[in-house]
């Protein structure tokens, strides 16, 4: 009988191609997962984010105008859809407020305080909102102006200073859902929907302040929008400029060069409701 001679198979090089082969085959493929996990994945969720945050803008947006409307008595009521996904919240609040004091001769220093409506969206650190007539963008602490807030002035002998202020109690929802926005003006029963405060006649050194967390939003509209910029483009006319507690002070009657008495109108009709 004859014997196959005895092979050493530690020092063997048969199949050693065939199995250095595989492992390559295999460190691309794994090499090539973990791109598509690492860069691809990341970035079809940030896309999927961006377009969820344009629908919730649009949403502010036609929000804000249907506040409005109420707010001036052009409707009685209204409801809005705003879509919420993951952790992200929808809440109807009134953190800000919108401050103005001037003084006349008959009555001294007068003050108005009230509270603006604000509804809010916020998903991490990224916030959208309707306040005070207008919508807000607030990413990582920097705010934008997305619509222009109400408040405007009239010059001559006259300014107007509408803003959207809040009634009734706080709400908020969260999660993946359909939410509503349900909005009401609180004025609608007695039949006028505008409070003017008359007291303002013959007034002078007028001062407007906002309290927000959108406060370098509104900054910006004041400066850009309303011209708060002397010609060099540096700020003035404001008392308290830099925002560092969402707080903003500015002088309307030296932006506005009145050193005579003005007659102030201060429209500031109330909304409320729920968001469920």
């Amino acid at each position: 009988m004859r014997f196959l001679p005895r092979k050493n198979f530690i020092k063997d090089e048969e199949g050693v191609s065939e199995t250095v082969g595989f492992i390559i085959v295999l460190a691309i493929i794994m090499l090539a997962i973990s791109i598509v996990y690492g860069a691809a994945i990341p970035m079809v969720i940030s896309a999927e984010e961006t377009q969820y945050l344009k629908n919730v803008e649009n949403a502010m947006v036609t929000l804000a105008y249907n506040a409005n409307r109420i707010a001036l008595g052009s409707a009685p009521s209204q409801s809005v859809e705003v879509k919420t996904r993951g952790a992200a919240s929808l809440s109807f609040t009134g953190r800000s407020t919108f401050n103005v004091s001037w003084y006349n001769d008959s009555r001294g220093r007068n003050y108005l305080n009230t509270t603006l409506l604000t509804i809010e969206h916020q998903l991490d650190n990224k916030k959208l909102a309707y306040e005070g007539g207008g919508v807000w963008g607030d990413w990582a602490g920097k705010s934008v102006v997305i619509s222009r807030p109400r408040p405007r002035f009239s010059f001559g002998n006259v300014t107007t200073l509408p803003v959207v202020a809040k009634s009734g109690a706080n709400s908020s929802v969260g999660g993946t859902q359909v939410a509503h926005v349900d909005l009401e003006n609180t004025c609608r029963s007695s039949g006028q929907c505008v409070t003017t405060m008359s007291e303002a006649v013959n007034a002078t050194d007028i001062t407007l302040g906002i309290t927000s967390t959108y406060c370098n939003g509104w900054k910006k509209y004041f400066t850009d929008e309303l011209g708060f910029n002397n010609l060099s483009g540096t700020p003035t006319h404001f008392e308290d400029w830099d925002c560092s507690d969402n707080q903003m002070v500015a002088n309307v009657s030296k932006f506005l060069g009145w050193p005579r008495n003005v007659t102030l109108y201060i429209l500031y009709p109330a909304v409320e409701g729920k968001v469920q």
